[in-house]
């Protein structure tokens, strides 16, 4: 006898031959809607012939007997399977859950080893729930948000089903957790941007949300960030940072003036920001970056590959950047005209960085404080013509923070995404073929290829050929008047 949790369906002679996926998605259909969530439960041996697993394409025979029986935690991860988002890591109800990353879906990902004693995490389960998930670009963290919402609603609901607690109408109805409570609205602890993408957090209780607000404002949680800017910054493998503005400790409460026009349905909560005495502007958080990649670009000049921390103990810019303040780099990010931060200034940025969403808005415009601005679509980013299929060029590719029940170190790593080697070679490639023709021009009015500086910025080889050709005519010219 099939429980609560379960459905059966024998199938009748007219039904005979039809493959198990579709036999499923029309008599399972209030549970399993849509072709691909049929797919994803077959394939989780949710939907069993006979009592057994199947493949999704076999045909059935009259008198099959096919049962659905869902697993909650399945379940609700197929609510993020058809975003497109991979959960990695979900501490949630009573125990620890760990899954791998799909290595092709996002590049190599490790995690280390979490050592934790389970007693304590199942006291404080109900208090301290989260995951750890893979945003695709594309999705906006409130979707995913909602997504979760959802998922966990599911769950529940079949554990209520299947415990005979509780009426699948009224859980529905109720929003209820298995230990009868209104299910609190997961968040996420930081947002990206929809057309970003990495590692998210999601707190599913207020004290797993203030608990890792508070690492976030502390920097024991701490994100690295792939980054591609414009312009040549420092040399590949230095290790530079970039200064924070002077800021006041004055607060206003923000307008439509400063979201995102990619984040206007991400920001539906109030924040803060800083502003300089005066016109209203989000304060430039320091960073600490390492290079590693330049690449050619014959919109850009260069394109500049960085990892990126956030650093609330950096250094502060004396003045707002220009040609006298930078180096000789002109990358804005030596000690010339900066002082070390008071504590004050470093107070009020952990201000900042626990009240702000977006972490990639703060990184975006201190690359833009030195003219060396993110590329992408949004404010205080500059696009690229072979870019604008890919999207915003930041990522977060690595996540630190301490398990908020055991204190355990996680750590989540992934590779940047494919997107940002598709920029860097298409615009390589698009150099080259402009310097192939600009030597071809050259060649043909008889000047060398040396007259172009190693990066190819000289003056173009048009401007050059047509200087020769006016030299030649006014050469003749003063002949003839001889």
């Amino acid at each position: 006898m099939p429980t609560d949790a379960e459905e059966q369906r024998i199938v009748a002679p007219e039904q005979a031959s039809m493959r198990l996926y579709r036999f499923s998605q029309l008599n399972f259909s209030a549970r399993l809607p849509s072709k691909r969530q049929c797919q994803l439960a077959i394939r989780a041996g949710e939907v069993r012939v006979n009592g057994y697993e199947a493949e999704e394409t076999r045909r059935l025979k009259a008198g099959d007997v096919v049962t659905l029986h869902e697993n909650a935690r399945l379940r609700a991860q197929r609510e993020f399977s058809r975003l497109g988002v991979q959960v990695c890591y979900e501490a949630d109800y009573t125990a620890e859950r760990v899954t791998d990353l799909d290595a092709k879906a996002a590049g190599a990902a490790t995690m280390t080893p979490v050592v934790a004693d389970k007693s304590r995490v199942e006291q404080a389960a109900d208090q301290r729930r989260f995951l750890v998930a893979w945003k695709p670009a594309g999705i906006a963290c409130q979707t995913l948000e909602l997504a979760d919402d959802q998922a966990r609603a599911l769950a529940r609901q079949a554990s209520m089903e299947a415990a005979g607690r509780v009426s699948a109408a009224d859980a529905s109805t109720l929003g209820m957790s298995t230990a009868g409570e209104v299910q609190t609205p997961s968040r996420a602890v930081y947002w990206l941007e929809k057309s970003a993408c990495g590692w998210v957090l999601i707190a599913r209780t207020d004290a797993a949300f203030d608990a890792l607000k508070a690492q976030l404002r502390e920097q024991t949680l701490t994100c690295l960030f792939r980054v591609m800017c414009k312009g040549k910054l420092g040399a590949v493998g230095a290790e530079l940072q970039i200064p924070a503005d002077t800021v006041s400790a004055h607060e206003v409460d923000s307008t439509t003036d400063d979201v995102d026009n990619d984040e206007m349905d991400e920001t539906n909560r109030p924040a803060k920001v800083f502003n300089t005495n005066g016109p209203r502007v989000l304060a430039a958080m320091p960073l600490d970056c390492r290079v590693e990649l330049h690449t050619a670009s014959n919109h850009a000049g260069h394109l500049t590959t960085l990892d990126v921390r956030l650093n609330v103990h950096g250094r502060t810019r004396l003045t707002l950047p220009n040609a006298s303040s930078r180096d000789s780099t002109g990358d804005g990010s030596s000690d010339i005209g900066t002082r070390p931060a008071t504590e004050s200034e470093i107070a009020l940025r952990r201000d900042l960085l626990e009240q702000t969403g977006s972490l990639g808005r703060l990184i975006r415009r201190a690359f833009d404080a030195i003219d060396r601005p993110v590329i992408g679509l949004l404010p205080n980013s500059q696009s690229l013509p072979s870019g604008r299929g890919k999207g915003y060029m930041l990522s977060v590719t690595e996540l630190k923070f301490e398990h908020p029940t055991t204190h355990a170190p996680l750590h989540f790593e992934c590779g940047e995404p494919a997107k940002f080697d598709g920029v860097r070679q298409r615009e390589a490639r698009f150099n080259e073929q402009r310097r192939a023709r600009d030597t071809e021009a050259l060649e043909a009015a008889g000047l060398q290829r040396d007259v172009l500086d190693a990066d190819g910025q000289s003056t173009p080889a048009a401007y050059l050929t047509g200087e020769k050709v006016c030299h030649v005519q006014s050469a003749s010219a003063s002949c003839a008047n001889v």
